[in-house]
């Protein structure tokens, strides 16, 4: 009588460990491409809010070294950032109460489908010399 003492893995057991190893690297790119989109939607809105930024403090500028305040009304133009074009909404209207104050919205996003699609918007006031 013949005794086999080869050891090793039989076919069966290399096929469950592959198909382990497959549906584990799959799950890890789901991982990283959640990852990735993640990461470039904050870069985008991270963009979008220093326009905003960068624009309300044009205007503030503006306002306080020429004295020449924004008019209530709401405009919309392109600027080109980050070598991408973005699509910047500012809103100026009178704010509510007994102060004689501006409200400024200031909207900004990318334009697909030729619709702007905003990624933040960014809330202040100025307030008009009498």
């Amino acid at each position: 009588m013949m005794m086999n003492n080869s050891r090793g893995f039989t076919l069966i057991e290399v096929l469950v460990a592959l198909a382990i190893f497959a549906l584990s690297i799959t799950a890890l790119s789901g991982t990283f491409h959640s990852n990735i989109h993640n990461a470039n939607r904050l870069k985008e809105k991270t963009l979008a809010f220093w326009i905003a930024e960068n624009t309300m403090v044009e205007l503030k500028a503006k306002a306080f070294g020429q004295d020449k305040f924004p008019p209530t009304n709401t405009r919309t133009d392109k600027t080109e950032y980050a070598g991408r074009e973005w699509v910047v909404e500012t809103a100026v209207s009178k704010a509510p109460g007994p102060f004689n104050m501006l409200r400024i919205d200031i909207s900004v996003g990318v334009e697909t489908d030729d619709k702007p699609s905003y990624l933040t918007t960014l809330s202040g006031f100025l307030v008009v010399k009498s």
